[in-house]
């Protein structure tokens, strides 16, 4: 679902069988849950980068690094209220052991919680 402000809040949520997330806050954010998939090679093609499928192939769980990627790209296009093809541009790679987004504007972070990952991502700027 596409970001909903309400009175001043941004509000996200996402759902996926066996559970769900939402996240509220003064800046624009998206949140997304998935359950830890297979890596789908075409999907990883069409929407990851180069560097983002080196790293993905790179990390010992590389369903779980799939996944990631994945939820990432979902929170940040519900944070911009967009598309999820129009975020392909957007990259998310590791530097010093963080994932970190080519978009230096947006603060993230994930979680995994059983078989579940929930990214979420918010705008830093004012």
């Amino acid at each position: 679902a596409p970001i909903t402000h309400i009175k001043g809040l941004y509000v996200s949520g996402s759902h996926t069988e066996g559970c769900c997330a939402a996240v509220a806050s003064l800046k624009p954010v998206g949140i997304d849950v998935e359950p830890i998939a297979p890596l789908r090679e075409k999907v990883a093609l069409r929407m990851y980068s180069d560097k983002e499928r080196q790293w993905m192939y790179a990390q010992p769980d590389q369903d779980e690094a799939f996944t990631l990627l994945w939820t990432l790209k979902e929170a940040y296009g519900k944070m911009l209220g967009i598309g999820l093809s129009a975020v392909k541009d957007v990259e998310f790679c590791e530097e010093n052991g963080c994932i970190c987004c080519s978009d230096e504007s947006v603060i993230l972070s994930s979680y995994r919680h059983k078989n579940y990952l929930i990214s979420m991502i918010e705008s830093d700027s004012d």
